[in-house]
């Protein structure tokens, strides 16, 4: 059976999402049903409905009801109820976020049926995960665990590092066809190895990037599965996942233009975004913010953004409480800053002071 990701802590009963405090509360039987009744039908089955017609569109299937479709779903309702009565008895950690576990378990649902649907797509995962594990005569990737369990990927400097928002990731996410022939530079993926299929979307995303992400995104878009795992004779060793001094610059550039651009955003969208982002340590690596500056778009003194700095990127919950609001604003504020982010990039992009058409977003 699949399982989304757990970004939770272990701490059965306390913490959970503020939604699902009713159904927490309830003590008889009957309760207990209604409310769960309730999760199903007013919070569950509508975002399972969105993200199913919205993922059957974007690969070609029909959006109508299906019998595919409703077989998804129906396996992750039937798994949130699970774990929804687990979290009740106090036998499974706290679902903080309720709304972003039914997202996480109908993508999860998703990946399933295709892996059931597409065998040879589960052969490619298969390939991927071998890859990213140092078990192929290719090195330069990664395959690691965060402290929640979570597994990332990324190039091999990268391991250990935590994760964060983006506006590319946040493309690849919504639409993987369009954001993979970006991060390809317009390239069938049927004339890359796999090595460097890889390597040019980590040197594009530019930083690591859920495997559950990464392989839910993969699968969606056409040519990706038939890959060949590497090339023949000598060219597998020759090929370098690093990223080269000219893609160094655009990235750099891109650096640049974001941190101009950060500065556009509200106080409040701007720290719920920086807070909860890797990138934040790339400014100051790459020169192109110092600590001060940092700070300073933070509303922090410097020698307290010295004491947060190794516990970055923070916690929704943390940043809730140093901007004094709930957790969901938090999430809002910074889901605004990513598209205001998305939709200035996408003008970038298209040619207003970018002179590279390929910059990384």
């Amino acid at each position: 059976m699949f399982e989304p990701a757990q970004n939770q802590s272990a701490s059965p009963g306390n913490g959970s999402d503020p939604l699902l405090a009713p159904y927490l509360a309830a003590s008889s039987s009957a309760g207990i049903d209604t409310q769960l009744a309730q999760l199903i039908t007013l919070h569950a089955d509508p975002l399972i409905d969105v993200i199913l017609r919205t993922r059957l569109a974007r690969s070609g299937g029909s959006a109508d009801g299906s019998s595919n479709e409703e077989d998804i779903a129906s396996a992750a309702r039937e798994h949130l109820i699970g774990q929804l009565t687990a979290l009740h008895q106090e036998a499974r950690e706290p679902i903080r976020d309720f709304r972003a576990y039914i997202a996480s378990t109908t993508y999860a649902a998703w990946a399933e049926s295709l892996r059931a649907r597409h065998p040879s797509r589960a052969l490619f995962l298969n390939r991927l995960r071998y890859l990213l594990e140092g078990r192929s005569p290719q090195r330069g990737f990664a395959l690691w665990k965060d402290a929640d369990g979570v597994k990332w990927c990324g190039l091999a400097p990268w391991t250990g590092r935590p994760g964060g928002p983006s506006p590319k990731l946040q493309w690849l996410l919504v639409d993987a066809d369009a954001a993979v022939g970006e991060a390809l530079g317009g390239l069938d993926p049927a004339q890359l190895v796999l090595p460097e299929l890889i390597a040019r979307i980590f040197r594009w995303l530019g930083g690591p990037i859920e495997l559950r992400d990464l392989t839910t995104a993969l699968a969606e878009v056409p040519g990706v599965a038939g890959t060949p795992a590497h090339a023949t004779g000598d060219a597998c060793a020759a090929f370098d996942p690093r990223q080269s001094p000219a893609e160094d610059l655009i990235w750099k550039e891109y650096l640049g233009w974001l941190w101009s651009e950060i500065g556009t955003l509200s106080d409040r969208q701007r720290r719920a975004f920086l807070l909860h982002s890797e990138i934040l340590r790339e400014f100051e690596l790459l020169g192109i913010a110092s600590i001060r500056s940092v700070a300073l778009a933070l509303g922090l003194a410097a020698v307290e953004l010295a004491e947060l700095w190794n516990r970055l990127p923070l916690d929704d919950l943390t940043t809730a409480s140093m901007l004094q609001c709930t957790r969901q604003q938090v999430i809002n504020l910074r889901r605004v800053a990513r598209d205001k982010l998305g939709e200035a990039w996408r003008v970038w992009k298209s040619g207003a002071g970018n002179k590279h058409a390929g910059s990384p977003s």
